[in-house]
């Protein structure tokens, strides 16, 4: 039973992995609803369009197109004054590989791009948008005029203020950016006068220099947000037509698995999700569809978070905003091992080194669980011929026949008599299973590890090891550790079966994270040198007799 229960629990894990790695890689998401959905069961009526100031007469605006770079520590934003919008938004501290201008066969590394490439002149983020078309198109065409604050000549340099104005012959527009020298937050504010219709903040399409291809049906870049407290998720292709979101909203905004463009209102209460459609330039012409957020926009100042998903950051901007990591069930354990993993960094100074450090001090917090472990399994393995003996002296009975109850009574009593839980060797496995998934969760969700080395090469702990050294270690000591385990199980379909996890876990390993592979290869090396500990101290001792019975003393 013992036996079975340790490989229902290896397969369950072995299924879960599986199913969460191939639902990111391999398997589309399942096909979007034909129902529009809206967040709330109660109908959303819509406030009366907000009505603006007439619009002073003056002279349409003349501006020339042209693009203006914001420049600081952290990162790189281009602003288009034909939409007054981002078109370009680089963050310093992460790369990533494209292609080499120079030779298109080879690939070189530059600064992070959250904002995709080839999107249509007026459209990027931050533009305003609206739900009647041709204002939309107005929008969209408008060319600003810029200055800064301080007045700057080239590159704006924060803590700056770049502010774009627009009159034309239906409205004025005046859009202001304040940027921070010291973080990733922008605050945005706004003035408009000359229409009655509902204007928007637009934030999107997509998030990345690479979208994928429409029918990719890729679960990133997606939506997310914060309504009322919970955190809610959607891939771009699950939305149809205007997708309305309601409630107390903190944040919303678009994500990959590492990075968020975010806007978080005060006081906001709607916003929408759509698709949007556009065509790359080139002789390609790709096509590319991805989300659009759409903010009402409302007097006041809007905060911007264009930035990564690390935990220390996002807590400094807004605590609530921590939550768009996705942690899974298990988010609780899997913080405090997050600040073990920094903590540990700042001495060691490599990632991989912390993932071993890390590894080596859980195997000392669980020891006494596995030493219980190992303990029940050994008088579990010494009590399967006196089992064995009482099975096949009921043998004969059909499981139905009340004999069979007297079957398991005397087992129970075998254990008893020599002080085995059936159990014992169960749960501290079942005890040690949080912790193993929110490793998991840890190391495939935390930036942290993204782009961090560790040997020669393992260049990235959040790829794959392209080698494959580490999970084939990690397959090999997995194989170790099975044959030196007692089996108290004395089916040999099951025995054989429990020999087989370590290939199966070999290959299901081979194209996860290096990161991952590191902690399952360690974590089983220090489980084998305190399994050989144990056998050598603490459970190689002479057969314990049965409680209640002693030794008889000779005259």
């Amino acid at each position: 039973m013992e036996k079975r229960v340790i490989l229902a629990l290896l397969l369950s894990f072995a299924i879960i992995t599986a199913y969460q790695y191939f639902l990111r890689k391999i398997y589309p998401p399942p096909p979007p609803s034909k129902v529009e959905r809206i967040e709330h069961k109660a109908p959303v009526v819509p406030p009366a369009p907000r009505t603006f100031p007439p619009l002073p007469a003056a002279e349409v605006t003349q501006a020339e197109k042209k693009d203006i770079a914001v420049e600081g520590a952290l990162y790189r934003a281009v602003f288009s004054t034909q939409g007054a919008a981002a078109r370009s938004w680089q963050l310093k501290a992460y790369t990533e590989e494209v292609p080499d201008p120079a030779d298109p066969n080879k690939k070189t590394r530059v600064d992070y791009e959250l904002i995709p490439h080839g999107l249509p002149p007026g459209q990027g983020f931050f533009s305003l948008g609206s739900t009647d078309p041709s204002l939309d198109e107005k929008f969209r065409k408008a060319v600003y005029e810029v200055s800064s604050d301080p007045p700057r000549q080239g590159v704006v340099k924060p803590p700056a203020k770049l502010i774009f104005r627009h009159r034309g012959p239906d409205f004025y527009a005046e859009k202001t950016f304040e940027f921070s020298s010291n973080g990733y937050e922008t605050r945005f504010h706004w003035n408009f006068h000359g229409t009655n219709k509902e204007v928007q903040l637009d934030l999107g399409p997509g998030l990345g220099r690479e979208i994928p291809e429409p029918a990719a049906k890729a679960p990133f870049p997606r939506v997310a947000w914060m309504a009322d407290g919970k955190v809610e998720r959607t891939e771009p292709h699950k939305i149809e037509g205007t997708r309305h979101l309601s409630g107390s909203l903190e944040w919303l905004g678009l994500e990959t698995k590492y990075f968020l463009g975010a806007v978080l209102p005060q006081g906001a209460s709607r916003a929408s999700l759509a698709q949007r459609t556009w065509e790359e330039k080139g002789p390609e012409k790709r096509q590319h569809r991805s989300a659009v957020v759409s903010l009402p926009l409302s007097p006041g100042t809007y905060r911007i978070y264009m930035g990564p998903k690390d935990y220390d950051i996002l807590s400094r901007v807004q605590p609530s905003l921590t939550q768009v990591i996705d942690y899974g069930f298990f988010a609780f354990v899997v913080r405090p091992l997050l600040f073990s993993l920094k903590f540990i960094y700042k001495y060691v100074g490599n990632y991989g080194l912390a993932i071993i450090v890390l590894t080596f001090v859980l195997n000392l917090l669980l020891y006494p669980i596995r030493h219980k472990q190992m303990s029940s399994m050994q008088k579990m393995q010494k009590l399967q011929p006196k089992i064995k003996a009482i099975q096949e002296k009921y043998k004969k009975f059909k499981r139905t026949d009340p004999q069979r109850q007297k079957m398991n009574a005397e087992i129970m009593e075998l254990y008893k008599a020599h002080g085995v839980n059936p159990l014992g060797g169960c749960l501290p496995l079942v005890l040690q299973m949080p912790i193993l998934f929110a490793f998991y969760q840890l190391l495939d969700s935390s930036i942290e590890l993204r782009g961090a080395p560790f040997l020669m090469w393992i260049r990235d702990l959040s790829q794959k090891d392209p080698l494959y050294v580490a999970p084939v270690l990690m397959g090999a000591t997995m194989l170790w550790q099975q044959r030196m385990t007692p089996s108290p199980a004395a089916d040999p379909v099951q025995n054989k079966m429990m020999m087989m996890m370590p290939i199966f876990f070999t290959f299901l390993f081979l194209n996860m994270s290096a990161g991952l592979n590191l902690y399952f290869f360690f974590s089983t090396l220090f489980g084998i040198g305190q399994q050989l500990l144990m056998q050598r101290y603490a459970i190689a001792h002479p057969d314990e007799q049965p409680k209640g019975k002693s030794k008889k003393k000779t005259a």
